[in-house]
């Protein structure tokens, strides 16, 4: 049996994560849980893994760093109420 044209294409085009991905989202959440506390920092390098194969690197990068920062102020609020 042949292989479909187009799977041949997406397997090709799928790139492999690289060695140092975890390097950028490691530092936001770091900044994140020193200015917003411990779980803006995880929910940020959780959501980073969770998004990196759905929407590509700099999609989840950029993501990952607004819904930690939102984690983050609403456990604060959240706290301090």
């Amino acid at each position: 049996m042949e292989k479909e044209p187009n799977t041949e294409v997406q397997e090709s085009e799928a790139k492999k994560p690289s060695r140092w991905g975890w390097i950028i989202p490691g530092i936001i959440g770091m900044i994140l849980a020193k200015t917003l506390g411990l779980i803006g920092g995880l929910v940020t390098i959780g959501s980073y893994f969770w998004l990196q194969p759905k929407i590509g690197t700099l999609g989840s990068i950029l993501l990952s760093a607004v819904l930690g920062g939102a984690s983050g102020i609403g456990a604060a609020m959240l706290i301090l109420n």
